[in-house]
C-alpha cells in the first residue's frame, strides 16, 4: 500500500527554519492564506502552516494547519521541487473548508510560477 501522507523530510518544523523563510523568501497573499516561499537546493519540497493566536483556540488553530497541509499533499506532484513553502491561515480561512480552499492554493501557486508544467515548458 502506497504512502500519501507527509514524510519528516517534506515538513518544516523548526521555528528559526520558518523564521528564515519569513525574512529571506518571497511572498504572495490572498484573502484566506499567505504563501511564504523560497528555494532550499534540495531535491523536494518542504512545507509549514501556521496560524497565529488571533485565529481562536488551538483547536480551531490545529485544524486550520491540518487544512493547509492537506492542501499541499493533495497537490504536492504539481509543484517545483526545491523549495521551502510555509502557508500561513488568515482570518477568512475560519468556517471553509477544503473544497473552497483548494482551488485557492492551486491559483496563488500558479502565480509565483510554482507549477511543474510552468517551469517545463
Amino acid at each position: 500500500m502506497a504512502y500519501y501522507g507527509l514524510s519528516k523530510t517534506e515538513r518544516i518544523k523548526k521555528n528559526r527554519e520558518i523564521q528564515a523563510i519569513f525574512e529571506g523568501g518571497r511572498r504572495a497573499v490572498n484573502p484566506y492564506f499567505a504563501l511564504h516561499y523560497s528555494q532550499n537546493g534540495l531535491p523536494h519540497n518542504r512545507v509549514g502552516a501556521v496560524a497565529g493566536r488571533k485565529l481562536g483556540g488551538a483547536v480551531v488553530r490545529n485544524r486550520l494547519k491540518r487544512l493547509l497541509r492537506e492542501v499541499y499533499r493533495r497537490n504536492k506532484h504539481t509543484l517545483c521541487p526545491g523549495y521551502d513553502l510555509v502557508l500561513v491561515a488568515r482570518s477568512k480561512m475560519l468556517g471553509i473548508g477544503l473544497p473552497q480552499v483548494e482551488p485557492m492554493f492551486r491559483q496563488i501557486v500558479s502565480q509565483v510560477g510554482l507549477l511543474r508544467s510552468e517551469k517545463e515548458n
